[in-house]
């Protein structure tokens, strides 16, 4: 099983020892009978039937297997006109391919050097050996030119193969399709916010939705079990995502989005405070899941 982020299931239990602490401690035994009884209520309440976990998991596995997929195909309708040298059309492929990676960025994460080898950015990386994604980028809107490219076609051809293939074979536990979630928009905040992922092309808003659908793949994948525990809780999430929607609708043009470094500071700014208000909510499914 793979994991997305180890540590916070430690973080997750703190937080639950916390909770039973606080109800275990009374001045005298009929307080600590109640406190206990109540404890008792709220988990009971809170209790989430395994069956719906089990569900969730094979819902966001089937979702994974699709995108890495769909990301293999879109990788080859890219580097068809890099290799043949056609820069416009290069462009035009370019956001729409990432996407399918973008949606599943933190599961990428969790193999080894595939997330790097594939999106890792300019002065992250060792000269040498920096490829990918945003190696092509800057071939094409800075230098206007494929030439040169070979070796990186081919690796990156190879790394979103193995990507696919990995992932085929992965499966997530609730807790870490729910942390997935989380960190989607922890991506955003701390590359897509500031136009550093796409600094070349500036499509970030591309990558952008693109993770904020990816959060709420996990989500959906877990929404039954979580209107079991918490239904407050989804509502909530629910209208913050659609706030999220609604905010990067204002920023469509034609089939994708206009280009980042045209928006005001104001706007920026306003995408940044809707991730954290729907960050928020969303930081709390893990603990529940897990």
């Amino acid at each position: 099983m793979t994991s997305l982020n180890p540590t916070r299931a430690t973080f997750c239990g703190l937080l639950v020892a916390g909770t039973l602490t606080l109800a275990a401690c009374g001045d005298d035994d009929e307080s600590t009978s109640e406190a206990a009884s109540s404890s008792s209520t709220s988990e009971a309440t809170a209790e989430i039937d395994p069956a719906l976990l089990d569900e969730a998991v094979a819902e966001y596995d089937a979702y994974v297997e699709q995108e890495t997929g769909d990301f293999v195909v879109a990788t080859e309708d890219f580097l068809a006109p890099v290799e043949a040298g056609d820069v416009d059309r290069a462009k035009a492929a370019y956001p729409g391919a990432r996407v399918h990676f973008e949606r599943i960025e933190p599961v990428a994460g969790a193999f080894g050097d595939l997330d790097p080898d594939i999106d890792g950015r300019e002065g992250d990386i060792p000269p040498q050996d920096w490829g990918g994604y945003h190696r092509i980028e800057k071939a094409l809107w800075i230098d206007e030119s494929t030439e040169g490219l070979e070796k990186t076609i081919k690796e990156l051809r190879n790394d979103v193969a193995n990507l696919n293939d990995i992932a085929i074979k992965a499966e997530f536990d609730p807790a870490e399709i729910a942390q997935g979630s989380v960190d989607l928009l922890a991506e955003v905040s701390a590359s897509k916010i500031t136009g550093e992922e796409e600094r070349y092309s500036h499509t970030d808003l591309w990558d952008f939705e693109a993770n904020v659908a990816g959060a709420e793949a996990g989500f959906e994948a877990l929404r039954p079990a979580l209107e079991q525990a918490d239904p407050e809780l989804v509502e909530e999430i629910e209208t913050e995502f659609a706030a999220m929607y609604e905010l990067l609708d204002q920023h469509r043009e034609g089939d994708g989005f206009v280009l980042y470094d045209t928006l005001s500071e104001e706007q920026t700014q306003e995408l940044a405070q809707q991730i954290d208000t729907l960050g928020e909510p969303l930081s709390q499914i893990p603990s529940l899941v897990g």
